[in-house]
């Protein structure tokens, strides 16, 4: 599926929306909502950052549980 990258400047936070790439919470629950990007490069949820905001992450940087 290809990439494409929408970004939308709200402020100082930079939106960006990817569709065709899942992001997901880091107990491994993939993330359907509004997500927003940190100056440091780090995803997180909603449109822009508040106290709630959690970090995201692509599939293969999920921790595996060991058996």
């Amino acid at each position: 599926m290809k990439e494409v990258k929408q970004r939308v400047d709200v402020g100082n936070v930079k939106t960006i929306i990817m569709k065709g790439v899942k992001h997901y919470l880091k107990n491994g629950t993939e993330w359907k909502g509004t997500s927003h990007k940190m100056s440091n490069g780090t995803l997180h949820t909603g449109k822009t950052h508040t106290k709630t905001s959690k970090p995201l992450v692509h599939k293969k940087d999920l921790k595996t549980k060991k058996k």
